[in-house]
């Protein structure tokens, strides 16, 4: 009986503990995930694209980027992670050249999903395993721009699209948009 006493306060405990947590934040603090789907990259070194991503949120992001698809149909679908995290109030330069992806000091190779004059697509994956309080990372808070070549001015890069696994899009869905 006192067992069943034990788990039963416990079980309201956490109760309170959650209840207390939507009261304060709004929303159950959870861990949050941005991926921009990119349609269209090259190993080709005039080919070079660069992103530029904001992070307004108040999360510290893990960035890491995966080959989706190329030329031969066969990706390893492995996540190549970056070094340094995407601080929260900060931008950085994405580049993608050859068979490398350059953020900041950070370099990740992708020769073993993209030859040397390959095309390829793939996501670009900014996530926190921590949970905040303030402004989580969605599509609305972590915004980025694409330009491709070597011309001055370069061209913007259209075609891909934004998706977050949050709740504050149309009908308390997730935010999917395309750009």
């Amino acid at each position: 009986m006192k067992r069943n006493i034990t788990i039963a306060a416990v079980g309201l405990m956490m109760i309170i503990v959650l209840t207390s947590a939507i009261i304060l934040t709004g929303e159950i603090a959870k861990a949050s995930n941005v991926y921009y789907y990119l349609p269209y990259f090259q190993t080709n070194a005039s080919g070079v694209t660069y992103c530029v991503a904001s992070n307004m949120s108040s999360e510290s992001l893990t960035v890491s980027f995966t080959v989706g698809s190329n030329p031969n149909g066969n990706p390893t679908g492995t996540a190549n992670t970056f070094a340094t995290t995407l601080a929260s109030k900060t931008t950085r330069q994405y580049a993608f050249s050859g068979q490398t992806v350059t953020g900041g000091s950070d370099t990740i190779s992708i020769s073993s999903d993209a030859g040397t004059s390959d095309a390829y697509a793939g996501t670009l994956t900014f996530s926190t395993t921590a949970t905040t309080t303030g402004t989580r990372a969605t599509c609305k808070s972590l915004i980025m721009a694409c330009f491709q070549g070597t011309t001055s001015p370069r061209r913007n890069l259209i075609g891909y699209i934004c998706e977050d696994d949050s709740t504050s899009g149309p009908g308390g869905n997730k935010i999917m948009l395309g750009f």
